[in-house]
């Protein structure tokens, strides 16, 4: 799933980190908007210990909603372009 989302931020040209080795020990750091990103395939007990880690964050739960997020993030920036 991490993989999947890593594409379409590179893809869109997203600016990221993989935010696994930094203190919050979750999946993306998104600098330009200061939010981060965890990926789950489905819910676990923990993903209320992972979210507290941080101040602004974005839960993937599932495949579709991965496949929702990567649409609504290209037509985001499709319509930006066009409107430049």
């Amino acid at each position: 799933m991490e993989e999947m989302v890593e594409r379409w931020l590179i893809a869109n040209g997203i600016t990221y980190r993989r935010a696994d080795d930094m203190e919050t020990r979750l999946d993306f750091y998104l600098p330009d908007f200061n939010v981060y990103i965890e990926c789950k395939r489905f819910h676990t007990e923990r993903i209320k210990d992972q979210i507290e880690r941080a101040p602004d964050v974005i839960v993937i739960q599932g495949m579709g909603s991965i496949r929702f997020l990567e649409a609504l993030v290209s037509r985001a920036i499709a319509m930006k372009a066009t409107a430049a």
